[in-house]
């Protein structure tokens, strides 16, 4: 696998270590959000929203991952990719 941001093998663009060394400053941070008892309406314009901030205010090497659906159907895609992100780290 090549790296997409460094053209390295071994690795992706999630995972790429010349990201999180960007400027010499620490990137440690995580912020989940969970949103619930919204229409699908709602939820669309506000994917459209997060979306867009996240493109102002944070470099490129900010890495978001959006879960939605059903109140009910989210703990299961939460493991998901959860598994996923997991087993691209082990690479």
């Amino acid at each position: 696998m090549k790296c997409s941001n460094c053209g390295q093998e071994g690795h992706n663009r999630r995972t790429c270590q010349a990201l999180y060394l960007e400027n010499n400053l620490p990137r440690d941070r995580a912020l989940i959000l969970r949103l619930d008892n919204m229409t699908e309406d709602e939820q669309n314009r506000m994917h459209s929203e997060i979306v867009k901030l996240k493109k102002k205010e944070t470099s490129d090497s900010v890495i978001a991952t959006l879960v939605e659906g059903k109140s009910s159907e989210l703990p299961s895609k939460i493991k998901a990719i959860h598994s996923s992100i997991e087993d691209q780290c082990d690479e």
